[in-house]
């Protein structure tokens, strides 16, 4: 904490609200608490605080982390005998808190990408989690993906279509800012508000926003705003909240009923098989069409397996995770009975 941060706090929070000691000439400054910034910031009906966690763990080398949400005690990381096991360990905690408290929470995957950590087999083969990060604001999570390793969305699409062709539950996928920094605003730094969900709940609290975030009824986003999301036995239709002289265009994406489900692994230098996504077909995750029209319509034909909409603008996202990234949303998978 330098001086002039300091009195940076006290200039916008008050005298009295940093409170300060010096270790060894360096200057400190403790962490406000949750009970803390609630009572300072919170305002029913617009503002909302919920207490979370970031589960850090790892295996043979590989970050693993998990969010746990609306938790009540700390969780601390399980560890385990593999990158599965790991995330499963984890995930299984934060649910055992839940149930033993009846309190609602959820755990999502963080960043699957971060040092390559996560394949998108560890997220097929997990139980209880259906969330996971297909946008992360943090500059060294490498979202999109290199020529080796599937970006977010590519690893979003194996992971739902071959969950739901093993009878499992779809994954969701939520978009976040990993903020770290806040004083530095610019790529390469984790700043705030790159990534969010917009979540359609019945209340401005923790128990609705919980439910309705396990429902799917939300939709993640760098900075595309959506007006509604219309779904019926026939139709998915986006409506956008358009930006003057914005141009947008809509995706959607997804996997027939009927698709070639073999893959094969990535080998290493060594010829044997990489902790690397496999090769899926590129029968999963197509575009079904593409439309620049608002609001944007898709019609099932009762062959998808499932639809998810990408929309994007061609507007520069405000201090992006990557140059060039566009402001962009995703919707929550569209499953066709």
């Amino acid at each position: 904490m330098t001086k002039a941060k300091l009195a940076d706090v006290r200039e916008r929070f008050g005298t009295d609200w940093p409170i300060t000691r010096i270790v060894e000439d360096t200057l400190e400054m403790a962490l406000a608490t949750l009970p803390k910034l609630k009572k300072k910031f919170e305002e029913p009906g617009k503002f909302l605080l919920i207490q979370a966690e970031e589960i850090t763990d790892k295996y043979d080398g590989n970050p693993i982390h998990v969010n746990a949400t609306n938790l009540l005690e700390l969780i601390l990381p399980q560890g385990g005998n593999s990158t599965h096991d790991v995330l499963q360990r984890n995930i299984n905690a934060v649910y055992k808190q839940r149930e033993e408290t009846g309190q609602g929470m959820l755990a999502h995957v963080n960043h699957p990408n971060f040092g390559w950590g996560i394949v998108a087999e560890n997220l097929i083969e997990l139980r209880g989690d259906t969330f996971f990060e297909v946008y992360n604001g943090h500059p060294a999570v490498r979202n999109w993906g290199d020529d080796a390793h599937p970006g977010t969305d590519r690893m979003w699409d194996i992971v739902l279509a071959m969950r739901l062709h093993q009878g499992l539950d779809p994954l969701f996928g939520l978009a976040v800012d990993d903020t770290h920094d806040y004083y530095k605003h610019k790529i390469g730094k984790s700043n705030p508000g790159r990534g969010w969900v917009m979540v359609k709940a019945q209340a401005l609290n923790a128990e609705n926003i919980i439910a309705s975030l396990e429902k799917g009824n939300f939709y993640s986003t760098t900075g595309v705003i959506l007006e509604d999301i219309q779904i019926n036995d026939r139709t998915l239709t986006i409506h956008i909240r358009e930006k003057t002289d914005v141009a947008y265009r809509t995706q959607f994406i997804g996997t027939p009923k009927q698709f070639d489900t073999s893959s094969k692994p990535v080998l290493n230098s060594m010829g044997e098989p990489a902790h690397i996504t496999r090769v899926y077909s590129n029968e999963i995750g197509q575009v079904f069409s593409e439309t620049t029209e608002n609001p944007a319509v898709f019609s099932f034909t009762g062959a998808e397996m499932y639809v998810r909409a990408k929309i994007i603008s061609d507007q520069l996202q405000d201090n992006p995770f990557a140059e060039g990234d566009l402001e962009t949303a995703w919707t929550q998978p569209v499953l066709i009975k």
